[in-house]
């Protein structure tokens, strides 16, 4: 079991919330990918309870997360849609952009390819209420393999496994009637 596995299980525990400050300076010489996954998966469940962290926070405690500008982007970005979901309004772009300028062309982007994408198989993450991440991804799926942007037509079978930042899938593709294994993240 990897750390990020590790946090999400304390999370999940019926416990007070784990201090994920604590917990990572705990672990000496971690990587920044396995940081910010870490960090990904608190600010997730951080906004799930109404106890949202500026993203500001974790880059201060963590800069090599910070200096990192594909791991910075993932952190805001998060931000970006939990701040949307937990408003109910669509996303404000523009904020984002005004507090990191130095990501506005990759949020840009990123909102772009969210959009089309939620476009694509008509519907939201909003759309779907679930207790999990991977529950969520299981409700989309038959959604998204319906879609003209889905590459296969896969029916899922069933769930194999479930890490901290996606779960496998065992499926059957329609096509060829193949098994195949794919992960959604």
């Amino acid at each position: 079991m990897n750390l990020a596995d590790r946090f999400a299980m304390l999370w999940e525990a019926d416990a007070p919330p784990p201090d994920v400050f604590a917990f990572l300076k705990a672990c000496a010489d971690i990587p920044p990918r396995d940081c910010a996954d870490i960090l990904l998966i608190d600010q997730h469940h951080r906004w799930k309870t109404g106890d949202a962290l500026p993203v500001e926070a974790y880059f201060r405690e963590f800069p090599a997360v910070a200096s990192d500008p594909e791991l910075k982007l993932d952190l805001v970005f998060s931000e970006l849609r939990n701040t949307a979901r937990v408003s109910g309004n669509e996303p404000d772009i523009d904020q984002f952009v005004n507090r990191f300028p130095d990501l506005k062309d990759d949020l840009i982007r990123q909102f772009e390819v969210a959009e089309w994408l939620e476009a694509g198989v008509n519907a939201t993450l909003q759309e779907v209420e679930t207790k999990s991440s991977a529950d969520r991804d299981v409700a989309l799926l038959p959604r998204a393999s319906e879609s003209p942007l889905f590459p296969i037509n896969l029916e899922v079978l069933e769930r194999l496994g479930e890490r901290a930042m996606g779960n496998v899938q065992r499926a059957l593709q329609a096509t060829n009637s193949q098994v195949v294994g794919f992960k959604i993240i």
